[in-house]
């Protein structure tokens, strides 16, 4: 048996884009008990989103997971990087904007025919309930 092309090896991600190795490049490969709690929410907020590149208020960054850290990543030239999501579950795509520059990036996006989704904090993080 030949061995798997480089792109397959990497879960689709160019080799040009890659910077680590990751295991998951889809969230609905990934069992979302095995995930951190903050990207347990992301997978859920994802789920009711499927459509949409999902940008998720992390800081000063909107970031991205997955396949929409891969999309981002590729449409925007930016650098693709990865997260650690857990034990179980090890590092997964991402790849980020700062938030100062978001309306200039979704522009570009849409341009391009996606959908987007915007998950931001609109609570004092010192108030917020933690599920």
């Amino acid at each position: 048996m030949a061995a798997p092309a480089d792109n397959e090896a990497n879960h689709g991600i160019p080799e040009r884009l890659a910077k680590h190795t990751v295991r998951y490049a889809n969230c609905k490969d990934v069992n979302a008990d095995d995930l951190t709690p903050m990207m347990r929410h992301y997978v859920q907020v994802k789920q009711e989103y499927p459509h949409a590149l999902l940008l998720y208020r992390v800081g000063d960054f909107f970031e991205t997971f997955f396949e929409d850290g891969i999309t981002i990543a590729r449409e925007l030239e930016l650098v693709l990087t990865s997260k650690e999501c857990g034990k179980v579950v090890g590092r997964v795509p991402m790849a980020g904007i700062p938030h100062h520059a978001l309306d200039r990036y979704c522009i570009q996006l849409v341009e391009k025919g996606y959908a987007i989704a915007i998950c931001d904090q609109v609570e004092d993080p010192a108030q917020a309930l933690i599920l």
